[in-house]
């Protein structure tokens, strides 16, 4: 295999690693840089196996642990193992963590980013910074936050084996459930050595749609004028809103999930994610590109979160095929976005409506 450029990758959780594996074994020399030293994700991913392959070149089918609902999910703590497993083994890729990146741009010859004690240069600079991305403002200058979707998402996980003693199993499989106009999901997920999938060994995770919060995400500072400014951890509470969440839990949900989710409350374990949605007017500019969340952040129940970074990962490698080192770098940037952008513009809209649709006014 001939070294054909290089290339840096801003954020290293699933989507960022996806896309670097991609990249590095198509022969571009990949660098990535993620500010988190650790990884220790809080709930589950819906993952489309078949496509995962096609972007790592490895078969995940015995070794990323999953429940098969309407769809295979796995938890974010497995997938991120699993990616980061597969890519310590992949030549030419170099994960850099506790990198903090304070600014990126490019000039005719090559993408940069400066992190605290360095500067980084490399043929071609990919965004995979999630929903409060840095880099959008290289690409998106004028259009840098998420729009606030008009509801929020309560998460959480526990071990399996921190409920109560009374409490039935849960089941096997992914479930729906709803009460008005609050709607929860709820999953058991692999173990905490994200393996295990034996009754008893598992996690237990939950999503629970609440679209009746915008008044607390925008007290406590998580929303301002239509955006997305931060998530909600449980030591920004206000005063009472543990209790009442407990209470509402009770009133609200059945066994098993009742229990699972008051543990997580009463252990703060729990935290709130403002649900939002970015609609990409482009997703490249000259060497620079967004993938993920960073380039079109949808709600959850499209279900195509990580799937959809999965495709703009298998595109940037299918686009760098012949290199990206010098003029083949922006054209390769070019035909990416040319490629994934009616798809990613399509995906936000459907987004948008459902959230429309389940939040109301939004």
């Amino acid at each position: 295999m001939n070294n054909s450029g290089s290339a840096l990758v801003v954020g290293g959780s699933i989507g960022g690693l996806t896309a670097a594996i991609a990249l590095a074994r198509s022969g571009i020399r990949t660098t990535v840089l993620e500010c988190r030293e650790t990884f220790e994700g809080r709930g589950g991913i819906g993952v489309d196996y078949r496509m995962l392959c096609e972007a790592t070149g490895e078969n995940p089918d015995e070794t990323l642990a999953y429940i098969y609902g309407y769809r295979r999910s796995t938890s974010f703590n497995a997938l991120y193992a699993w990616l980061a497993e597969v890519g310590s083994r992949v030549e030419w890729l170099d994960m850099r963590l506790g990198v903090d990146v304070t600014k990126v741009y490019q000039d005719d010859e090559k993408a940069y980013a400066t992190t605290d004690s360095v500067e980084l240069a490399a043929d071609i600079l990919i965004g995979a910074d999630g929903y409060r991305s840095l880099v959008r403002s290289a690409v998106n200058p004028d259009r840098l936050l998420t729009d606030y979707a008009g509801f929020m998402t309560w998460r959480g996980w526990i071990a399996e084996s921190a409920l109560p003693a009374e409490t039935p199993s849960p089941s096997d499989d992914l479930v729906t459930l709803g009460y008005g106009r609050q709607m929860l999901v709820a999953f058991p997920l692999p173990g905490l050595n994200n393996r295990d999938m034996a009754k008893g060994l598992r996690t237990i995770g939950f999503a629970w749609h609440d679209p009746t919060r915008t008044k607390l995400l925008e007290d406590v500072g998580c929303v301002a004028d239509g955006k997305i400014l931060r998530g909600l951890e449980m030591d920004m509470f206000p005063p009472g809103l543990k209790d009442e969440m407990i209470a509402t839990t009770r009133r609200m949900w059945p066994t098993p999930w009742r229990e699972a989710i008051v543990e997580c409350f009463e252990q703060d374990l729990a935290f709130g994610t403002p649900i939002g949605n970015y609609l990409p007017e482009r997703m490249s500019r000259g060497r620079i590109a967004l993938i993920g969340d960073a380039a079109h952040a949808v709600a959850p129940a499209t279900g195509q979160g990580y799937n959809s970074s999965v495709e703009d990962a298998i595109a940037l490698r299918d686009c760098a095929r012949d290199g990206v080192a010098g003029a083949a770098g922006p054209a390769a940037m070019a035909e990416f976005e040319r490629r994934r952008l009616p798809a990613a513009q399509e995906l936000v809209r459907w987004s948008r409506q459902w959230s429309r649709t389940y939040a109301g006014s939004h």
